[in-house]
């Protein structure tokens, strides 16, 4: 069994598009029954966003409360960090847009 970790993304309290399209994307990544999807979602609304992630094809949705609603690159950091070492995914997803560009080399 393996561990997809997928990272929401979120503006304005909305959750951007292209956080279900790495739901998608990790869901073919499946390379047997026992993989699962989690989806991370990190901020201080994380907790609002949980039953809209909850679509078919995840399996858990990760709650991070953060300090803030508004994206910050420390805290985005730190947080797909520890969860990395807490999860220990076989693949990260993040996504492509100017936020993540912001943490996803720091990261690495």
């Amino acid at each position: 069994m393996s561990n997809i970790l997928v990272i929401a993304e979120h503006r304005r309290n909305e959750l951007r598009p292209v956080t279900f399209e790495l739901i998608g994307a990790a869901n073919g990544l499946k390379q047997n029954a026992d993989d699962k999807v989690l989806v991370a979602v990190i901020g201080s609304q994380a907790d609002s966003f949980v039953s809209a992630l909850s679509v078919n094809g995840v399996d858990e949705v990760v709650v991070v409360k953060g300090p803030s609603a508004d994206f910050d690159p420390d805290v985005f950091e730190t947080s797909v960090s520890a969860l990395i070492a807490s999860n220990n995914p076989s693949v990260v997803l993040l996504p492509h847009s100017v936020d993540s560009l912001g943490y996803a080399s720091t990261l690495a």
